[in-house]
Formats: structure tokens, sequence, C-alpha cells
């Protein structure tokens, strides 16, 4: 976002002060318009307004926990999101693990833009995610694999391919590095067709990960596409020895392609 000119600036700079201090009073929740006008600020404003990013992050992460407000909440992670894309994950301090374990109990929320919201903000988590956040994020990323995986049947499909993209960022995060091999192969082919190919791939490559999924998968299920999931699991490849359908697609020994995202949908920004 480029610098709005002067005059833009003299109408803005009093707007977003105003979202900022209403956001950083603790007993006044957010409106969802200053929850997203605060994502754009913090890269899209002058100095005199970055330099309260911190609190601006603060506010942000307090509001994305509002359980009253489900609306304010996705409109807070999605405006966290925006900042990550345009901020290195370092300069939040520990407020990045926080925002991580936040995040990753809205995965399964009812509400879809909850959900939207939530594996939105995990792609940007996982984009930056690096040198010391790395063994933190992994075993992030090890808990929310049931998550990554059921929401690829997701019945909005907007929830469904955000899922994807953050399923394809967070996978170098786990072992075997080639899953992201499979999943960039599995452009273009269902949900189920790639949980499928997921499952194959673990099979031979990660067993231990393959019954780590399934455990994830056990009940309290999704009830509302829990099912489908399910039978993806219990059609599990040891049932089809002698069908290697995509075996040129999983490589045992992968390159780690962190960061190539071209070929999937972009972070949709607040």
């Amino acid at each position: 976002m480029k610098d709005p000119p002067a005059e833009g600036k003299d109408l803005l700079k009093p707007m977003v002060r105003s979202s900022w201090r209403s956001c950083s009073i603790r007993a006044v929740p957010c409106s969802r318009w200053q929850a997203r006008g605060l994502g754009s600020a913090v890269s899209g404003l002058p100095k005199k307004v970055q330099k309260h990013k911190r609190s601006i992050v603060a506010a942000l992460e307090r509001e994305m926990r509002n359980a009253d407000h489900p609306e304010v909440a996705a409109e807070s992670m999605l405006a966290l999101a925006e900042i990550l894309a345009k901020q290195t994950a370092k300069g939040l301090g520990g407020a990045f693990r926080r925002i991580a374990r936040s995040a990753r109990k809205l995965l399964d929320a009812e509400q879809e833009d909850l959900r939207f919201a939530a594996f939105s903000l995990y792609t940007a988590l996982a984009a930056g995610a690096k040198d010391n956040l790395t063994t933190f994020f992994s075993r992030e990323v090890e808990q929310i694999l049931g998550s990554l995986f059921l929401h690829l049947q997701d019945p909005s499909c907007a929830v469904s391919s955000v899922c994807r993209t953050a399923l394809y960022v967070c996978a170098p995060f786990v072992e075997p590095k080639g899953l992201q091999v499979v999943i960039m192969n599995a452009i273009g082919r269902t949900g189920a067709q790639l949980q499928s190919e997921v499952c194959s791939y673990l099979e031979t490559h990660a067993p231990e990960l393959l019954k780590t999924l399934k455990r994830q998968q056990q009940p309290p299920l999704e009830e509302r596409f829990g099912d489908a999931t399910l039978h993806v699991l219990e059609a599990s490849p040891e049932h089809k020895e002698g069908s290697p359908e995509h075996a040129e697609d999983s490589p045992e020994h992968a390159e780690d392609l962190s960061g190539h995202t071209e070929d999937f949908p972009e972070l949709v920004k607040a």
C-alpha cells in the first residue's frame, strides 16, 4: 500500500488515531471497521502512526478473542494477517506465539467468517515463521494438522480454498518435506482427492504422522462435513495396495518449496 497524498494523510491521521485509541481501551470493543483500518494503518501511513505498531497489534490480538462479537474477531485476524504480510514476524516478539495459539482455537469455529479469517491468519503466520520461530511453529502445525486436513472439505468454498493454501505453506514444518510437493501436484483436484493423496503419501513415508492425523479426527468431529473426511481416512492406502496412481507426484526426497505460493490463492486482504 502506497503512502496517501499529503491531503489524504491529514484526513487519515485523526481517523486512525481515533480507531487506535478506541481499540486500546479494554472496556470498549472495536468495531469491525476500526479493526480493518488498523491493519492497513501499520504499513500504509507515515512513521508517526507506524510507531504505534505494537499497541495496534496488541489491540487486534485482544479483539480476535472477542467471543461476543465474532465479526470483530474475524476482521481483527484479517488485519493481523495483513500486518504480517508487510512486516516481519520477528518484530512482533511474543505476540507471534500468542496470536498463533489464539488462531488455532478458531480454525474449527462454527461461523464461516471466523474459520476463513483463522486460516488466512495461519497462512500469514506460516510465511513469517523463520529463524527462532521455526521450532515453535512446527509444534503448532502438528497440533492443527487435523484441522488443515478436515477443512479441505469445508462446505464453504472460500474456507476450503484458504485451508488448502494454509496446508501448503504449513507443510514444510512437518516431516517429510515431500508433503508440499503432493499438495502442489494436486492443484485442480477436489478437497477429497487431495485428502486421499495426502493419506497415500503419509502411509508410505510417514505412517506415524498418518496415525496422528487419524487420532485428531476422532470425536467430537465436525458433524457438518466430518463424515466425508472419515470416509477418506477409512479408505486408507493399506486397503489399496497395488494402486500407486500418483506415485510420481510423491517423491521421497523432495525439494523444500517454502515460499513458492504463486499457484495458490493470494492471502485475502481485509
